[in-house]
């Protein structure tokens, strides 16, 4: 075997071996990138997994926050709409007898407070009973709204109204005037006129009433002929230019028929 043959066969074996070596080298590098894949997978599997575990977590809190909202106490309301019992309160009507009530019975009637049953009180004791209801309007403090409010609920008992006393005593003073002699002198013509009757009288008439001028007769003049007559003393407090006193003390000077 001549030197060039034998280069020949050294350079065929050398690219054999390089060959083998880069085969190998390549095989390395292969075997070196598949584990870093494989770590790279693992790793994303894990973060993964690890972000699922921690989003499951925290579902789960939430969960269990909401589960403890919807458990909690219901609020007062609630509570106080389950717990509070109704009960039924039963009274009696109210009925005062004005002639016997005390101060304290007469408070128990709306709109009057002590200073006006005070007022009533001392109104009785000072005048005797009352003979009516519509009496009481006498009465300082009491007029007509309070009396329409308290009515329904005062009585008295066998009431008498004065034009049913008036009646009488008119009838009684015609007679005595049939049989009686000639009066002179202006105390014996007012004794002779009265009773007066409010409901006909003349302007002048009235004036010969106590308490009565002009202003006066023809207020009652014009209540009589708007509300077509009086029908007893009571309904002389629409007169303005009365006082509760002077209608009460007309008692004895007039009638209504």
């Amino acid at each position: 075997m001549d030197t060039r043959q034998k280069l020949m066969y050294l350079a065929i074996g050398l690219f054999i071996i390089s060959v083998f070596v880069f085969s190998s080298i390549s095989h390395n590098k292969e075997s070196v990138s598949d584990n870093n894949k494989l770590t790279i997978i693992n790793s994303v599997q894990t973060t993964t997994f690890s972000a699922k575990k921690r989003s499951a977590t925290t579902v789960s809190k939430v969960k269990s926050t909401q589960t403890v909202n919807t458990t909690q106490k219901p609020n007062n309301t609630t509570l106080l709409s389950k717990t509070t019992a109704t009960t039924e309160i039963v009274t009696e009507p109210l009925h005062i007898n004005i002639n016997l009530a005390s101060e304290e019975e007469f408070q128990l009637l709306h709109n009057i407070g002590p200073a006006i049953a005070g007022n009533i009180v001392r109104y009785r004791n000072e005048n005797g009973e009352f003979n009516n209801i519509e009496e009481i309007m006498l009465v300082d403090g009491i007029g007509q709204a309070v009396f329409e409010e308290i009515s329904p609920y005062i009585y008295v008992e066998s009431p008498s109204y004065p034009e049913d006393d008036e009646d009488e005593t008119a009838a009684e003073d015609t007679e005595d005037a049939d049989d009686s002699v000639e009066i002179v002198g202006e105390e014996a013509l007012a004794e002779q006129i009265y009773p007066i009757n409010i409901n006909t009288a003349t302007k002048e008439e009235l004036m010969l009433l106590p308490d009565f001028n002009e202003t006066v007769a023809d207020e009652v003049i014009r209540f009589r002929e708007m509300a077509g007559g009086f029908r007893n003393i009571n309904e002389l407090l629409y007169i303005k230019s009365l006082t509760r006193s002077q209608a009460a003390g007309l008692k004895d000077y007039i009638c209504f028929e």
